[in-house]
């Protein structure tokens, strides 16, 4: 399925990618090699959904006086993993953001039913957060759509929400795209800071 959703950003793939996803997913990998692999390419994930996060243009001043026309975030931000295959994503996303908070969803998988929620922690103001929702694998994307439901219940803006995956079956990503088609604004208005 190519069908294109304005809420669907993707990594492009690269042959450093390619070759990761190769190891990753030969039936005759180790544990040591897959957790490797698998760690560099959630880094990569997590940098490129950072990457589409809102900012704002901020000037600083550098050690030789000048003046620096950089940027910030305009959030907080918060990892929301989906326990337990999301909590293999917190590293790299601690790893990169200091001192990022967590969450935590526990969602139970119904055959033929609706998905039920189990478990929630969420941080208190998660109104005011950009949720990184971490899972890194979507079949039917039932999984997906529970966990962005639980996240608007417990309080936060669904634009606000980015769903972020390593591996989603076509289906899955067009369900939870279709579920959710609330398109993130241009985060970043200003044509200085476009890439």
């Amino acid at each position: 399925m190519t069908t294109k959703h304005a809420n669907l950003s993707v990594l492009r793939m690269d042959r450093q990618r390619l070759m990761m996803h190769t190891i990753i997913r030969d039936a005759q990998i180790n544990t040591e090699d897959f957790c490797f692999y698998s760690d560099r390419l959630i880094r990569q994930v997590i940098e490129f959904c950072l990457a589409l996060l809102p900012v704002e243009s901020m000037d600083v001043t550098s050690p030789t006086g000048g003046t620096f026309h950089g940027c910030r975030g305009t959030q907080k931000l918060v990892g929301m993993s989906v326990i337990r295959s999301g909590e293999c994503m917190e590293r790299a996303l601690r790893s990169i953001v200091r001192a990022c908070r967590v969450g935590k969803l526990l969602i139970e998988k119904k055959e033929g039913k609706p998905h039920e929620l189990l478990f929630c922690k969420v941080p208190e103001d998660l109104t005011d957060r950009r949720i990184l929702l971490l899972d890194p694998m979507v079949a039917s994307g039932n999984t997906a759509v529970s966990a962005v439901e639980a996240c608007i219940e417990s309080g936060a803006k669904e634009e606000n929400i980015t769903f972020v995956n390593l591996l989603a079956y076509s289906g899955g990503r067009h369900h939870l795209s279709i579920s959710n088609p609330n398109p993130d604004p241009d985060p970043n208005p200003d044509p200085d800071l476009r890439h």
